[in-house]
């Protein structure tokens, strides 16, 4: 078994470093999704979202797939968790677009993930499955899972619903972070820190261009279009296309692992908090920025839009410095009853 095989090895400590990764990440997703609502009056907002969404997902997937492997407890005991989150976070969603007027009565959306709920619904597929498949050869759930991400574009029927789509293309990550040590191949990375700069420089430099010049479909990173949409009656460039945006997506990550700090600071408690962080955030950024266009702010307009999505962030930060508050006073508590 390989050195960097990481499946059955003991459980650690909570470390900074790990915590550091989720924080950068986290600052990227939310990053990513306010650039998202900028792509009709900015035109750099496409090439710029596509050289952030190349990896950000990916990287987050990877991470939670070393974290299941190196946990005591069975990924399967996460799955009740993840469900609730999402159905909770439905309903949320379905209360803002009543109290906005979006919508006119109560209707969850349950087998169709919103806007940025798919991956809460991806943890809990992924947790369940490698609860069946960490006993399975490595190479051959690898093969597997590539072959999988290779081929589901191939099927224009293969849709969102139950983010059955997402969990196809992305389930290679978790598989890799699961089954591998990560620690291991990061430090290879890190020995050459300057290099993996500049990697990480020159593709994601190339990526902004290759989309700026429409020679590269950004939405492929999205892992939720078909082939035959992104590049219609050239599936066998889409097949290759998406060989290589898994290349891309893995060294990308691979980089930017080695060159985050490993010393704790900000991003560390960021990190800590990212999966509120992410709940509190997806509401927000596509609720909030859309009824601010609608209106107070003229959305076509530059001007109106940067307002709108610098009030958009402003109002995602005091609401997690609210939260923040919350859990130092719910800590605080703690440690008063302590003995």
């Amino acid at each position: 078994m390989s050195d960097l095989q990481a499946g059955s090895a003991p459980p650690k400590q909570r470390d900074a470093y790990w915590d550091n990764v989720k924080g950068v990440l986290i600052i990227l997703v939310v990053f990513a999704h306010l650039i998202e609502q900028l792509f009709s009056t900015f035109g750099f907002a496409k090439p710029l979202w596509a050289t952030v969404y190349s990896f950000h997902m990916p990287a987050f997937i990877l991470v939670s797939g070393y974290m299941a492997s190196r946990s005591s407890k069975d990924p399967v005991d996460r799955v009740p968790k993840m469900l609730g989150y999402y159905v909770a976070i439905e309903v949320i969603y379905t209360l803002v677009d009543l109290a906005t007027g979006k919508a006119k009565e109560f209707s969850l959306q349950i087998l169709t993930p919103r806007y940025g709920c798919w991956y809460l619904l991806f943890l809990a597929f992924s947790y369940l499955a490698i609860h069946y498949l960490k006993e399975k050869p490595r190479n051959t759930m690898l093969l597997a899972g590539l072959l999988v991400g290779l081929l589901r574009g191939f099927d224009p029927t293969l849709t969102n619903e139950g983010g059955l789509v997402r969990f196809a293309n992305f389930f290679l990550f978790f598989l890799i972070g699961y089954f591998f040590d990560l620690n291991l191949v990061i430090d290879r990375f890190r020995r050459h820190k300057l290099w993996s700069l500049l990697a990480f420089i020159a593709v994601d430099s190339a990526l902004y261009m290759l989309v700026v010049k429409k020679w590269f479909n950004r939405r492929q990173f999205t892992g939720a279009v078909s082939y035959q949409e992104l590049y219609p009656d050239q599936l066998w460039r889409a097949l290759l296309m998406q060989l290589v945006c898994y290349a891309i997506s893995l060294l990308l990550s691979l980089c930017l692992f080695a060159l985050i700090s490993r010393r704790q600071s900000l991003l560390t408690y960021i990190g800590r908090n990212s999966l509120w962080i992410y709940l509190a955030h997806i509401v927000i950024v596509s609720r909030g920025y859309a009824w601010l266009t609608a209106h107070v702010f003229d959305g076509t307009r530059k001007r109106g839009a940067f307002y709108a999505i610098a009030i958009t962030g402003a109002i995602l930060l005091a609401v997690l410095g609210v939260m923040a508050a919350i859990q130092a006073l719910r800590r605080r508590r703690l440690q008063k009853r302590a003995p």
